[in-house]
C-alpha cells in the first residue's frame, strides 16, 4: 500500500508521468480496485493514445467492472496497436 501512495503522489505532481500510471494502474488491478485501475490507463491513453498495454490493461479493468462492451472497444484498440495482443 505504500508503493500505491508512492505513485499517487507521482501521478499528482506529474499527470504526464505515464510509467507512474501504469505502475499505479498495474498496483491497483493486483488489489482488485478495478476503478483506479481504469482511471489511471485512461489517464496514459489520454496522454499516448498509441499505448497498446495501456488500452489492453484498460480492457481488462472494465471487463472486471462488468463493462463489457467498452472492454471489446479497448481490446479492439489495442489489436489494433499491436496485433500480437491476444484476447484475455
Amino acid at each position: 500500500s505504500e508503493a500505491l501512495a508512492e505513485f499517487r503522489v507521482a501521478v499528482e505532481l506529474s499527470p504526464s508521468f505515464i510509467e507512474a500510471r501504469h505502475a499505479l494502474g498495474k498496483a491497483a488491478m493486483g488489489i482488485k480496485d478495478w476503478e483506479t485501475a481504469a482511471a489511471q490507463f485512461r489517464g496514459v491513453i489520454a496522454w499516448e493514445p498509441g499505448d497498446a498495454a495501456a488500452h489492453h490493461q484498460l480492457s481488462l479493468a472494465l471487463k472486471a467492472l462488468g463493462k463489457t462492451e467498452e472492454a471489446e472497444i479497448e481490446l479492439r484498440a489495442a489489436q489494433q496497436l499491436n496485433p500480437s495482443l491476444k484476447t484475455p
